[in-house]
Parts: structure tokens; C-alpha cells; sequence
């Protein structure tokens, strides 16, 4: 007997579907809710064309702006688009999706996210804390954080 899955959840954006970059800002290290900031989202290509000396010859494209939303009272963002179509002709087709950040002013850059692979949905969440970070610490104290997370502070 043969079974066969299919992981809807994996699989990369067809064309035929809307897809969708969310998330969160936040500031001052997930403590309050950045609301007004403008979130760009792009969407960025490589795609490989076939090479008679070569199997295939790769190009990455120029990032691709496909929304612009602002963040509510609560922080939260949404934008969705329409991802580009894997053309038959290419032999290899991959798409990354990302997002920056900017100030209420549209123009300060705050966060620029790193890149990730395009899907239905992607959440990118953001902290956008002014540096530095006001902290006040009366001693003796504990300094701790989620794993994966870096604390730095001046003394």
C-alpha cells in the first residue's frame, strides 16, 4: 500500500495564490506596542536559467517592493500580495520574502528583517527599540532573557 501527504503548510506559494507577510512591532524590547510605523515588504527572486557549459546559470533579481502597510494601536501588520510565478523555463526558482521598518516618518529606517523563504504566510515580528534603550537597574539584580536572545547594557 502506498500513501501519499501533502504538507499544505510547506510548501512554496503557487501562483495562483494570494500570499500574505504579517507580524508585530514592537519597542523597547517587546514591552510596548509601535503603533503608526510604516512596513515595507519585498519580495526577492533567484531563478536559474538553462547554460549549454553549465546545468544552471543563477541570477538573484533586484528585491521587488509588493505592499506597504502601517502598524495599528497594537503594533500588528499586514500586507498581502501576489507572489511571482515560478516561470516552467527556469530550472531552479526560489523566493524570499522580507520587510523594513521605518519611523512614523516614513523615511527613518528603523528594522530591516533578514530574508526568508516565501510561504502562504510569513510572520515577522520586529523590535524596533531607539538605541540606546533606557534601563535602570538597582543592584543586586538578575539579568535574564529568553534563549537565543542578547541582553547588553552599559554600567
Amino acid at each position: 500500500m502506498r500513501f501519499s501527504v501533502f504538507l499544505l503548510a510547506l510548501l512554496p506559494v503557487s501562483s495562483l495564490d494570494a500570499a500574505t507577510i504579517r507580524g508585530r512591532v514592537t519597542e523597547c524590547f517587546d514591552t510596548q506596542a509601535a503603533s503608526g510605523f510604516v512596513v515595507r515588504a519585498f519580495e526577492e527572486m533567484t531563478v536559474g536559467f538553462p547554460d549549454l557549459g553549465k546545468p544552471c546559470t543563477t541570477q538573484t533579481q533586484a528585491p521587488r517592493l509588493v505592499g506597504t502597510d502601517t502598524t495599528g494601536q497594537d503594533g500588528t501588520y499586514s500586507v498581502t500580495y501576489t507572489p511571482t510565478e515560478n516561470d516552467p523555463e527556469f530550472c531552479l526558482f526560489q523566493a524570499k520574502v522580507f520587510i523594513k521598518v521605518f519611523r512614523p516618518d516614513g523615511t527613518t529606517l528603523a528594522y530591516n528583517s533578514t530574508k526568508r523563504t516565501s510561504r502562504t504566510t510569513v510572520t515577522i515580528d520586529a523590535d524596533v527599540c531607539p538605541e540606546p534603550c533606557q534601563l535602570t537597574i538597582e543592584g543586586p539584580a538578575v539579568i535574564s532573557a529568553e534563549p537565543g536572545r542578547t541582553v547588553s547594557f552599559d554600567v
